[in-house]
């Protein structure tokens, strides 16, 4: 079963994608057609030695997968761990989630400590709908990763060269995967130590490195036409992405936001994913560029 969902846009000069509405579409979608609510999803996290802007940040994704899953009716079943859990116990925790039948997904939410690392092989493959576990060969990539081939796709029409900033990292790792798989467009692979000058020569350009107002105006070049801002930092109590919006406004034609761009977009894959494991294995949701 597939729902088919436009791609929301602003109506004026870069048409930012708006993905709050997509997934608001998406989950009311979901409640209509199936019922979660005899299904659970699990949700771990580990708390920081040292809060730090990646820590908020994360923090900040699981409470939006705890709203989701009550918006969806699914039943949460959250756990957070001090930061020096012994990997056994944190180890203990993942199996009995894994054991459980009425368990449609397990997040465990990044970053991890250094010592419980080895426990992102403990996730059932199935279950681990965030694609932590390095072997997941059914998801095999994570949900934010997902989402940004989606968008991809339904722009694919547009794309030629694509630049990957932050490509080394957690999330820019898997977009590197599910692009290099998909073969969309040829793929520039930017760390935040390179020099961006070679954006100049890419109309699609995606950053995943968490450095805020990093990409202005003169890092781009004529024909830069689809920007995907995975970056979401947060300060002085606001969440920046990675592009300054005030230095590119309208050299984009498509842009997604922060917030409100990739971060529902992640859910709605999220969101598919568990009604896939729990109810319709085939779902899926196909975003349609307007």
């Amino acid at each position: 079963m597939n729902i088919e969902i436009d791609i929301h846009t602003s109506t004026k000069g870069t048409k930012l994608i708006e993905g709050d509405r997509i997934e608001q579409t998406v989950v009311a979608a979901i409640r209509k057609s199936f019922d979660l609510r005899s299904y659970k999803v699990g949700l771990f996290l580990v708390e920081p030695a040292n809060p730090n802007p990646r820590s908020e940040s994360s923090l900040v994704s699981l409470r939006r997968k705890m709203r989701l899953a009550n918006e969806l009716g699914i039943l949460k079943q959250a756990r957070v761990f001090p930061y020096n859990t012994p990997l056994e116990e944190f180890n203990q925790a993942i199996d009995e989630i894994n054991k459980s039948s009425d368990i449609a997904g397990v997040i465990v939410q990044l970053p991890l400590p250094q010592h419980l690392l080895p426990s992102r092989y403990n996730i059932d493959l199935q279950k681990d709908i965030d694609s932590i576990n390095p072997e997941n060969d059914i998801w095999r990539i994570c949900a934010t990763a997902e989402a940004t081939m989606r968008l991809l796709i339904a722009y694919q029409n547009n794309i030629k060269k694509i630049a990957l900033l932050g490509a080394r990292g957690f999330v820019g790792r898997h977009i590197g995967k599910g692009i290099q798989r998909s073969q969309l467009g040829n793929l520039t692979q930017i760390e935040y130590d390179d020099s961006l000058s070679l954006l100049k020569y890419c109309d699609t350009i995606i950053s995943a490195v968490g450095q805020p107002n990093l990409i202005q105006a003169d890092n781009l070049g004529k024909n830069t036409d689809f920007g995907i801002d995975v970056g979401n930092t947060r300060v002085n109590n606001e969440f920046k992405g990675d592009f300054d919006y005030k230095s590119i406004d309208g050299l984009f034609k498509y842009l997604t936001p922060v917030p409100g761009g990739m971060g529902p977009l992640e859910m709605v894959i999220v969101a598919e994913r568990l009604v896939r494991n729990a109810i319709q294995p085939d779902f899926k949701v196909n975003l349609l560029a307007k």
